[in-house]
């Protein structure tokens, strides 16, 4: 299983669409984007798909974000994302369903695993998890985590949900309303060439520890 790596005029496109965030910059540079850019990216998360399907044991069903912002309900009416993000969701039908995530930004690349926002039963589900001893597991889990560098977001919520102590040893995580964790970094060199398949490898395979806990919470 090969890939050679994701197209270096393709992030160039991005940098220069965060200057040029308009229409008709677009539209003049649409065939470069669908060859430098959505191509080779759909490449990359097919070659993904299989690979993680090995090493996760189970299918894994990816996609690639669309550029083009939901303006419907916001302010800022700039018509296209600046970024490359796909996600590499597990398909099993009766587990969790986190995903790993990656975006190609002009700044920097952001690799993780997670679940951003859960659903209505994921959330009852990651609550009675974390009032069991596998939810002391997860103490563990994001030491091993955050040793290898990935970095967490802060609480949702402001208190305990209720029908938990104020003082419940995972209230940290109690007042989350979803889980991932995340590396961020310079834009690589190694995704614009043949070992790029084994980057994006290496970074999820460090941070599997929370995809496993995930997927295998009970529901």
């Amino acid at each position: 299983m090969t890939f050679s790596g994701l197209s270096l005029d393709g992030w160039h496109f991005l940098c220069e669409l965060q200057a040029h965030n308009d229409r008709s910059w677009f539209q003049q540079q649409q065939q470069r984007y669908k060859k430098h850019l959505q191509a080779p990216a759909l490449s990359l998360v097919e070659t993904l798909e299989s690979a993680l399907t090995t090493m996760i044991g189970h299918e894994m069903n990816g996609k690639v974000f669309r550029i083009h912002r939901d303006v419907r309900f916001s302010k800022d009416k700039t018509p296209y994302n600046t970024h490359l993000r796909f996600a590499i969701k597990s398909s099993a039908s009766d587990r969790c369903n986190p995903a790993f995530f990656f975006s190609l930004e002009p700044e920097r690349c952001v690799l993780g695993t997670g679940i951003f926002e859960f659903d209505k039963n994921q959330l009852l589900a990651f609550r009675r998890a974390l009032d069991t001893p596998y939810g002391a597991q997860m103490d563990h889990v994001v030491e091993e985590t955050k040793a290898k560098g990935f970095d967490y977001y802060e609480p949702d919520l402001k208190r305990v949900p209720s029908g938990f102590a104020s003082d419940h040893p995972r209230g940290h995580w109690l007042r989350c309303k979803g889980l991932s964790c995340w590396r961020s970094m310079p834009v690589a060199e190694e995704l614009f060439d043949d070992r790029c398949l084994a980057f994006f490898l290496t970074h999820y395979q460090d941070a599997r520890p929370l995809f496993d806990w995930l997927e295998g919470m009970p529901l």
